[in-house]
């Protein structure tokens, strides 16, 4: 992996690309970041860092297909996406492909922030407000991914999320490795094939649900009733709508885990009720009181 470092690569839109450092990668390839040379056509984008994922030698025609399609994936995923506010965007895109040695790469848009799993692994529990940013942000991707492709993610893993802290969003990466189509060759769904993407996209919800839960909570799901749910110290701690939302979306028979659609409208109801009643704000200004109440005893201690 290292022998590729400062190796540069020709994409077929003639642009080059200068290998800067290895990323990381699985079975199927190998990430670097990597410099987008003078030669670009686009004056903005000379000098610009990116991410260049190099297809790994010997691999079986399937395979191979699969990392080629990525490209297709992301577009037709961005097509059902609504414009976000986040300044970092939710997905890569790709802006060029070529061959190398032992197969072919593909030029990305470098994912900013850092890899849930790192996060995770620190142990920091998570504010509300961003917990619900990053879920109702991820609940739109797989709006779009079980509309648009009528497909299930099969990679899903907190280190294919990325967090950017500054601008409060994210950017999930690694799309060649998705299920069957749930839609029939024809354009009609079968109803057997139907019913299996439904149980598909009902399992997807649920990892997403989950996942909510472990920011908010800091471990893993333990069981689905109250008692359960309920049972890690700072659940106490939580709002009293986020208990209730945590609560609705973890029931197996939630009716927010019928769709991605179900599932992102009830966030995107939270948010904006949110946005309303500034239930988070006040929850923020309760903070700041106790804050200022512990300098004022300390500032009385020092007889200040």
């Amino acid at each position: 992996m290292d022998s590729a470092i400062g190796l540069e690569l020709k994409g077929k839109s003639g642009s080059s690309y200068r290998l800067d450092r290895f990323l990381g990668g699985g079975q199927t390839a190998s990430v670097y970041r990597a410099t987008v040379g003078a030669s670009d056509k686009n004056p903005e984008r000379r000098g610009v860092a990116v991410a260049v994922k190099m297809m790994l030698p010997g691999l079986d025609t399937e395979t191979q297909r699969r990392f080629w399609q990525e490209e297709t994936v992301l577009v037709r995923l961005w097509s059902g996406l609504e414009k976000s506010p986040a300044t970092q965007p939710l997905l890569p895109e790709v802006w060029d492909s070529g061959d190398s040695i032992g197969g072919g790469f593909l030029v990305m848009t470098l994912a900013q922030g850092r890899p849930l799993d790192e996060l995770l692994r620190e142990g920091i529990l998570w504010d509300e407000l961003d917990a619900l940013r990053l879920i109702h942000q991820l609940s739109q991707i797989f709006r779009s991914l079980h509309s648009n492709l009528q497909r299930s993610y099969l990679d899903f893993q907190p280190r294919n999320i990325f967090w950017d802290g500054p601008s409060r969003s994210i950017c999930v990466i690694d799309w060649n490795l998705l299920s069957r189509s749930y839609q029939s060759s024809d354009g009609t769904t079968a109803e057997s094939l139907a019913a299996e993407g439904r149980r598909a996209y009902r399992q997807d919800m649920q990892t997403v649900a989950k996942l909510f839960y472990r920011l908010l909570l800091g471990q893993e799901v333990g069981g689905l009733s109250l008692l359960d749910l309920a049972a890690p110290a700072r659940w106490k701690e939580l709002t009293q709508s986020m208990r209730r939302l945590l609560w609705d979306l973890l029931q197996p028979s939630s009716e927010y885990l019928e769709s991605a659609t179900a599932f992102h409208d009830s966030m995107e109801a939270e948010v904006n009720r949110r946005a309303l009643s500034g239930d988070g704000l006040l929850k923020q200004a309760a903070e700041i009181v106790e804050k200022i109440k512990g300098l004022d005893a300390a500032a009385t201690r020092r007889g200040d």
